[in-house]
């Protein structure tokens, strides 16, 4: 008599076939953590997400402090000051920092993610492309 896998035993198996194996070393040999190996690099991709998840952050941290502003009275000027010049710190730093990490990737996608001034120009360009092909 055959006995018939069940589905669960099946997909453990696809499960194991699909994921990536580790690459062995030129002799063939797994390295056994002797050596520290470097981390292998960011793709773009990934660095995106990072940087995705770094903007949500500083965006929440934003919130907050512009909350905190909010509450403050009319008499604590100087306090709300503060609190506005921490809040463009912030986003200057986090701009600075993404766009040189972005620079020493090589990736060339600056503009578009920060919609800042790369972006307003395109749809500038795009507004009079337009116009010149209506003609």
């Amino acid at each position: 008599k055959i006995q018939k896998k069940t589905s669960k035993a099946r997909n453990v198996k696809k499960t194991q076939l699909k994921q990536k194996k580790s690459k062995a070393q030129a002799d063939g040999d797994a390295k056994m953590g002797g050596v520290v190996a470097k981390a292998p690099r960011e793709s773009a991709h990934d660095l995106f997400k990072r940087h995705a998840a770094e903007r949500k952050k500083v965006k929440n941290e934003v919130a907050e402090l512009k909350r905190q502003r909010m509450k403050k009275g009319k008499i604590n000027k100087d306090a709300k000051k503060a609190l506005t010049k921490r809040i463009t710190d912030m986003e200057e730093e986090l701009r600075k920092r993404q766009e040189a990490e972005q620079e020493a990737a090589g990736v060339e996608k600056a503009s578009k993610i920060f919609g800042g001034e790369g972006a307003a120009s395109d749809e500038e360009g795009d507004a009079k492309g337009s116009d010149e092909d209506s003609m």
